[in-house]
C-alpha cells in the first residue's frame, strides 16, 4: 500500500508560518523608518568631517598679532618681496645725497629739525627722505637745473610707487592688471604731498594737547583709509577700493591703530639714522607695510568671498 504525503506536521517538527507579502512590506517600512531617524555615525558621512579645534585661530580673522605673524611668514617664504623697495631705497638715499651736493638749496624736514616724537606714517607704503627741496629756490631757476631737479623728484616718486604696487601684488599671488598699476601709481603720485602733510605729527611739550587732539582726528581718518592701497593694487577701481577700505575697517580700529603706529614709529626711528635713514625706512618699513596690506586684503576676500575684482571703473 502506498503512503501518501500528509499535509499535517509531524510531532517532531516546528510549525512554520508563511509570511504574507503585506507583512514583508511592513517590516521593510519599519526598517527604513529606523534608518531615517537614527543619528549618523562617524562612518555614515561621505568624506572626512572637517573640525577646527577651539584653540585654532580663524585664518580669516583680522587681529594685530595674527596679521604680524602672517606677514612674517609670507616674507619668510618669499624674501624677494624686499627687492623692489630695496631698489627704491637706494634711489631715495641717492636723491638725499644729490640734493645736498647740487647748487639748488635743500632743507631738512621739520621732523628732523624739531625735537619730540614724530609719527612718520603714510597711507601708501613708502620711505622717509632726510632732505626736501626748497620750492622757493625753483623760482627763476635756469631751465636745465629746473629740469634736473624735477626729473630727480619724479624718478624717486615713480620708483617708490612702483615698488609698492609690485610688492603688494606679489604678496597677493594674484594676476596683475595694468589698470590697477595705473590707478595705484597715479593716485600715489597725485596724493603724495597731501598724505605727507596730513600724516606727519610732531609732539612737543608745548603742543602736546593740540597734537593729541589732531591725532585723534587723523586716527579716525587713517583707520578708514588704511586698506585703500591694498584694494587698489588688488585690482579694484578707486571708488570700489575706497568703499571696501571703509567697510572692511569697521570693527578693526584698534588693530589698524597699532599697525600704523608701529610703522610710523619705526619710520621715525630709522629716519634719524645719518645718511642711511632714507634707505632704511624705504627698504625695511615700507615692504612690511605693503605685505601686511596684502595679508589683510586676502583675509577680507576670503571672509566675504568677493565675486570678482573690478579693475576698471
Amino acid at each position: 500500500m502506498t503512503n501518501e504525503p500528509s499535509d499535517e506536521p509531524s510531532g517532531d517538527s516546528e510549525p512554520t508560518v508563511a509570511a504574507e507579502p503585506s507583512d514583508v512590506s511592513n517590516v521593510a517600512e519599519c526598517a527604513d523608518s529606523i534608518d531615517a531617524t537614527a543619528p549618523a555615525g562617524p562612518t555614515d558621512s561621505v568624506g572626512p568631517v572637517e573640525t577646527r579645534d577651539a584653540w585654532t585661530p580663524d585664518p580669516t580673522a583680522i587681529w594685530f598679532g595674527g596679521i604680524l605673524k602672517a606677514t612674517k611668514d609670507r616674507i619668510a617664504r618669499d624674501p624677494s618681496l624686499f627687492v623692489p623697495f630695496v631698489v627704491a631705497g637706494l634711489l631715495v638715499a641717492l636723491a638725499d645725497r644729490l640734493r645736498t651736493w647740487d647748487p639748488i638749496p635743500a632743507l631738512e624736514p621739520n621732523w628732523l629739525r624739531q625735537g619730540g616724537l614724530s609719527l612718520r606714517y603714510n597711507v601708501f607704503p613708502q620711505g622717509t627722505a632726510r632732505t626736501v627741496r626748497d620750492l622757493d629756490a625753483l623760482v627763476n631757476l635756469r631751465v636745465e637745473y629746473l629740469f634736473a631737479a624735477v626729473a630727480l623728484e619724479l624718478l624717486v616718486v615713480v620708483a617708490v610707487g612702483t615698488a609698492g604696487w609690485l610688492t603688494i601684488t606679489r604678496a597677493l599671488d594674484s594676476e596683475r592688471h595694468s589698470d590697477s598699476f595705473t590707478w595705484y601709481l597715479g593716485i600715489f603720485v597725485g596724493g603724495i604731498g597731501i598724505s605727507q602733510l596730513l600724516t606727519s605729527l610732531n609732539f612737543t611739550v608745548e603742543t602736546l594737547l593740540f597734537g593729541l587732539l589732531l591725532f585723534v582726528v587723523l586716527f579716525l581718518s587713517l583707520v578708514r583709509l588704511f586698506l585703500f592701497p591694498g584694494f587698489l593694487a588688488a585690482g579694484y577701481g578707486p571708488t570700489t577700493a575706497l568703499r571696501e577700505s571703509v567697510r572692511q575697517s569697521r570693527g578693526h580700529g584698534w588693530t589698524i591703530f597699532w599697525l600704523f603706529t608701529m610703522f610710523a614709529v619705526s619710520a621715525w626711528g630709522l629716519g634719524h639714522v645719518a645718511v642711511a635713514g632714507g634707505f632704511l625706512t624705504t627698504a625695511l618699513v615700507a615692504p612690511v607695510q605693503a605685505v601686511s596690506l596684502a595679508v589683510i586684503v586676502q583675509r577680507c576676500e576670503a571672509r566675504d568671498e568677493f565675486p570678482e575684482k573690478r579693475p576698471a571703473e
